[in-house]
């Protein structure tokens, strides 16, 4: 079970600013991974479940497509540590800071 729906995340960025290349399957499933990473063990169910968690799931979208958007943006690896480029790792802070404020709403 997902704690972040890869559906979810494209909805999100489908109205994206940021031009994207065509083929961009791997950065979503990337990106998933991360935050689900970040949430494992902190909520009882998947946040698939937006009824339950109506407020939650926008924010997790967010994250995810600014997590995305660095990355592709700034042209390194940021999430994976390359962060040399200076955009990238304000890019890779305020990500951070995002999840873990969500994080200790919840503890």
């Amino acid at each position: 079970m997902a704690y972040v729906a890869l559906a979810d995340v494209k909805k999100v960025l489908k109205d994206s600013l940021f031009p994207y290349p065509a083929d961009i399957t791997s950065e979503f499933e990337f990106a998933e991974a991360y935050i689900n990473g970040r949430l494992a063990g902190h909520y009882p169910l998947p946040f698939d479940d937006t009824g339950i968690y109506a407020s939650v799931p926008t924010q997790i979208k967010w994250i995810a497509a600014h997590l995305i958007s660095y990355k592709l943006w700034d042209g390194v690896v940021a999430l994976e540590g390359q962060t040399s480029d200076t955009a990238a790792i304000r890019w890779k802070k305020l990500a951070d800071e995002w999840l873990t404020r969500l994080v200790k709403l919840e503890e």
